[in-house]
């Protein structure tokens, strides 16, 4: 063989191997996601969406997520597609590795799309909704006290035309630190406290405390646009024991309710309130908060799928200390 006939040897296995429909000829044995191992796949679809990402790498600095503050974002698809990138170098050590990689990367990015609705379904053991529609993802970061404070908060992100997204991930970085991700572009981001938290009871904001409650229309001159529950522009003044000012005093408090209902006009002469009126004037919901923001995703960005020249080495970082976590702890 002459050193011309090697080299073009050598050059027709590197355009061989280039073919992804050729290593999938060589794959299709191996169960999976196309070439992936069911392992390898779940596991860059989690990289996919930051699981397992070193936190300095979505936050270098500490000034961009101070306390008490909400940071959205979208995420850059060339950005996932280098931290895979990063995580899949690590086996590369050679021109055929890296020929392998580059033809078969476009059906690792297709079963990492596939799966990533299914993440959460399963950490739920829920049943996996269908494959997201749109390869965009929005979300959040945000870091308070109020995530410490209050376990399973929840979280509803509405894209531009108000319909609910579908959760990626929803998961506590650290005791004050929630990060949420969403399918399709989010507008709005709706967070409330869990709704088993639903009460009655009363609550002040000022210092000193001083307790008062809105009265609420019980539905007794029939509803005229309204419903049971909703509330008036009167108020009413908590009562509390002389004997003991922590106890709320019931029967001074029905009345104040009674007199504030009927300057609001929704209470008839002769009715009465009882225990389930009362229950219904002291429903305390849960607190709900929205916050909304305009999104600028790129046009890469609201495709879904990388277009561009792969982000620099730093990118790559993340994946590659991302796997090597993974390697050092978590595959224990």
């Amino acid at each position: 063989m002459t050193l011309q006939s090697a080299a073009r040897q050598l050059e027709l296995v590197h355009e061989l191997t280039a073919e992804p429909a050729h290593w999938l000829g060589v794959l299709q044995d191996q169960p999976g996601d196309g070439p992936l191992p069911p392992a390898v796949s779940a596991w860059l679809t989690n990289l996919s969406l930051l699981i397992g990402v070193p936190f300095n790498y979505l936050v270098p600095d500490e000034r961009m997520l101070p306390p008490e503050s909400i940071r959205a974002f979208a995420l850059d698809p060339n950005w996932i597609a280098a931290v895979i990138d990063g995580a899949m170098s690590i086996g590369r050590t050679s021109s055929f590795d890296a020929s392998h990689d580059n033809a078969v990367a476009p059906l690792v990015h297709a079963a990492v799309h596939a799966r990533r609705g299914s993440v959460r379904a399963r950490a739920l053991g829920t049943d996996p909704p269908p494959p997201p529609q749109t390869g965009q993802i929005t979300g959040f970061l945000m870091r308070s006290q109020l995530v410490a404070d209050t376990p399973g908060l929840q979280v509803v992100a509405y894209d531009a035309t108000d319909t609910a997204l579908p959760i990626l991930r929803l998961e506590q970085l650290s005791p004050n630190v929630l990060i949420g991700l969403f399918a399709g572009t989010a507008v709005r981001f709706e967070i409330s406290e869990p709704a088993h938290t639903l009460r009655t009871g009363v609550a002040s904001m000022s210092n000193p405390p001083s307790f008062s409650v809105t009265a609420r229309d019980l539905g007794l001159t029939g509803l005229t646009g309204g419903g049971i529950g909703d509330p008036t522009t009167e108020t009413a003044e908590v009562p509390f024991r002389v004997s003991d000012p922590r106890v709320i005093d019931i029967g001074a408090l029905v009345t104040n309710l009674e007199t504030a209902l009927q300057n609001a006009g929704v209470f008839p002469a002769g009715s009465a309130i009882d225990a389930g009126a009362l229950a219904i004037e002291l429903l305390q919901a849960p607190a709900r908060q929205d916050y909304t923001y305009t999104a600028t995703a790129s046009a890469d960005a609201q495709a879904g799928m990388p277009t561009r020249v792969p982000l620099p080495d730093e990118v790559r970082a993340a994946g590659r200390d991302a796997l090597d976590a993974y390697l050092r702890d978590g595959a224990r």
